[in-house]
């Protein structure tokens, strides 16, 4: 090892990569009941010169702490859930140690006073957090329409990423690391407390992340501070990897998120009162349960506007493992519940879904500032129009004046409100399963749903600092980011400054006072880091007009809500056989305001990826596709924003309210189920 090591550095090695002179491998024996005691725990006979690590080797105080919460490094006392660690083996082969581990002996006090379902408990709260304008139940009474439904995006992604790892080494002095870690401060700090080293001695080097939600950011410092234990009892470098068992129960296993919406219309389809609960099951403990309520409560309305609004958002506390929040998709599940929301309003009331949803724009919120949200919607709807096929046209143009008659809440020409009340009039009213034969036709849907991408709280500063040596170089100091925003980056710099690309330099070097005091993953934000790229180089550029040749400029933004990248209208159009009832994606189209387009093969190429990672998601057990993916942009001088999450929140949603159109009851769950379409 080096001599002397930065306490901070940067590898594009990830940690399951890492490869240490005499390194062990290390596997997590875990419990394998959700609650009662743990009396022992100890290794099967034949299991050689392995080693079991347990809460009685740690050095210092066995518990991780992230935001004044607590979770045991080995589990000592009360079992907090199915899966919480108790043990650690440590060995020369990594396949006999996870077979070791797999077979480990946990002798556990079994509570049966406490005699629930697995993942039941009384339900304690973590965080609430509730914000209310003009409301009254007293709305719901005198309006002509109200539409009271419960939503819940339980889609599960593919997990295809690295997994979680961590390796350490003690030379006997110093502590250095290796972790996917998101929270270098707060690692820091936890390893000393752990391992009763001074945090001046602690060295990190971060690996790629390859996953940063909130139990990613724990999961990494409680796999750290096992992997340092177990290397300064067996005195050489340890590495842990989870298994992708592991990766997908205690990683990537989602938060259920349930949204009720109880809205008040009026005739003409205005939201008169809208009452917003959102319930949020954390899992055992969440860290960022706070946070998590702040984000969920800031896009609970999705786009739209009500003139009296009710929003409690609760996050509890069960039985069940750390739950997974991405923080910077939380919104999805807004989305979803206010997209499917409205294309019930549109159902109950008979006024077309692009028509309600421009009736309903939250025009003045400052958030949505800029974005051409109506211009949008009317770009998809319109798209339709050359692509409808003549069973369609033939559908339409029969049901057109019923249409009109039925529905005089607003229906419009356009190819998709043709469609969508057609389809509607066609499967309302009827049994199912009575028509499901050879001989009639397929049941068909279509739906749109919008969303604006990257709402968040930037609670805590995003500080970048800027420096043009004397040498002509343009040093950026920040965190590392991914290729397509350096790519970004230098061609602002170039741009600005008339600067070559090539001279345009990253350091990542973050000196003790410069570390976050915030997981990085949160408050290193790319879209308000481009922002103040652009003012850096700005203030550069008045620099050297005074004639300063070696220039430096900072610039930080927080403390306000914001919203940093593309809006997006989406219509899916499925079709369900009449026979087989098997469900089919017909055609997606997506429209965007990006602003700027600065590489529109390559932005077109990251949606048409985003939405096949949506597909295998939208059914249980079934892997759909769709060959007619319909893009297309909205160009404007406007600044430059990313995709990002965006089809995250559309793609399901129109998915969802299609599928409820073409079976003729509302699908409020994805995925969805063959239980769903039965019926």
């Amino acid at each position: 090892m080096p001599k002397k090591e930065r306490e901070l550095s940067f590898s594009g090695t990830f940690a399951t990569d890492i490869a240490l002179p005499g390194m062990m491998f290390a596997s997590v024996v875990r419990s394998a009941v959700p609650s009662g005691k743990i009396k022992s725990v100890s290794l099967p006979g034949g299991t050689g010169k392995m080693e079991l690590i347990s809460a009685a080797d740690v050095p210092g105080r066995n518990a991780v702490s992230m935001l004044g919460t607590d979770a045991e490094i080995f589990c000592t006392g009360d079992i907090r859930y199915k899966g919480e660690p108790v043990a650690l083996v440590v060995g020369e082969d990594e396949r006999e140690v996870r077979d070791a581990a797999r077979k480990a002996d946990v002798v556990v006090e079994l509570d049966f006073s406490r005699k629930k379902a697995d993942g039941e408990r009384t339900a304690i709260i973590a965080a609430r957090t509730e914000k209310s304008a003009g409301f009254s139940q007293d709305d719901f009474g005198k309006a002509p329409f109200v539409v009271d439904e419960t939503w819940e995006n339980a889609m599960r992604p593919l997990s295809m990423k690295e997994t979680n790892a961590a390796a350490a080494y003690f030379d006997g002095d110093r502590l250095s690391v290796y972790a996917p870690n998101q929270w270098i401060h707060n690692m820091r700090e936890s390893l000393s407390a752990c391992t009763g080293i001074p945090r001046h001695k602690i060295s990190v080097t971060r690996t790629p992340i390859s996953k940063k939600s909130s139990s990613a950011i724990f999961q990494s410092e409680i796999a750290a501070a096992m992997a340092a234990i177990a290397s300064i009892k067996t005195g050489r470098p340890v590495k842990l990897s989870y298994t992708r068992s592991e990766q997908e129960s205690f990683v990537e296993n989602p938060a259920r998120i349930t949204v009720r919406h109880k809205t008040a219309v009026s005739e003409d389809g205005r939201i008169i009162a809208d009452d917003i609960r959102i319930t949020a099951d954390a899992g055992a403990y969440c860290p960022f349960a706070e946070e998590i309520a702040e984000r969920l409560l800031l896009g609970a309305s999705g786009i739209y506007k009500a003139e009296k609004r009710r929003v409690s958002v609760k996050i509890l506390s069960s039985k069940n493992p750390p739950r997974s929040v991405k923080m910077k998709a939380i919104a999805m599940h807004d989305f979803f519940a206010a997209e499917c929301q409205m294309q019930r309003i549109a159902e109950v009331t008979g006024i077309s879904p692009k028509t309600l949803r421009k009736a309903n724009l939250d025009a003045e919120n400052a958030l949505f500032g800029g974005i051409r949200i109506a211009d949008a919607i009317d770009a998809v709807t319109q798209s339709l129009d050359p692509f409808i096929r003549r069973q369609d046209l033939s559908a339409t143009k029969n049901d057109d004046c019923r249409t009109r008659k039925e529905f005089p809440g607003g229906f419009d020409s356009s190819a998709f409100d043709r469609k969508f009340f057609a389809y509607r009039m066609r499967e309302s009213g009827t049994n199912f399963l009575d028509t499901v034969s050879p001989s009639v036709p397929n049941k068909v849907g279509t739906a749109l749903a919008c969303a604006v991408e990257g709402i968040g709280y930037a609670k805590r500063p995003t500080v970048l600092r800027t420096e043009l040596h004397d040498d002509g170089k343009f040093v950026i100091e920040s965190f590392p980011v991914s290729d397509a925003d350096w790519g970004a980056w230098t061609r602002t710099v170039s741009d600005i400054l008339k600067i070559d690309r090539t001279l345009v330099f990253l350091d990542p070097k973050i000196d003790e006072g410069k570390e976050n005091n915030w997981p990085d993953t949160l408050s290193e934000n790319t879209g308000i880091k481009a922002r103040l790229l652009k003012e850096c180089c700005a203030e550069t550029r008045e620099n050297l007009a005074t004639g300063i040749r070696c220039a430096s400029a900072g610039a930080d933004a927080g403390g306000k809500p914001f919203v940093d990248a593309a809006f997006a209208a989406c219509i899916v159009e499925v079709e369900i056989d009449a026979c087989t009832l098997s469900v089919g994606i017909q055609r997606i189209s997506v429209a965007f305001d990006c602003g700027r387009i600065q590489n529109k093969p390559l932005m077109e190429m990251q949606a048409r990826l985003e939405i096949q990672k949506q597909l295998p998601q939208l059914m249980e057990g079934k892997l759909l596709s769709c060959n007619d993916i319909r893009i297309q942009f909205m160009e404007s001088d406007g600044e430059p924003k990313q995709i990002g999450n965006i089809i995250d929140s559309v793609v399901p949603a129109a998915f969802a309210s299609a599928v409820s159109v073409a079976r003729g009851r509302t699908i409020s769950r994805l995925p969805i189920t063959e239980r769903d379409i039965l019926g």
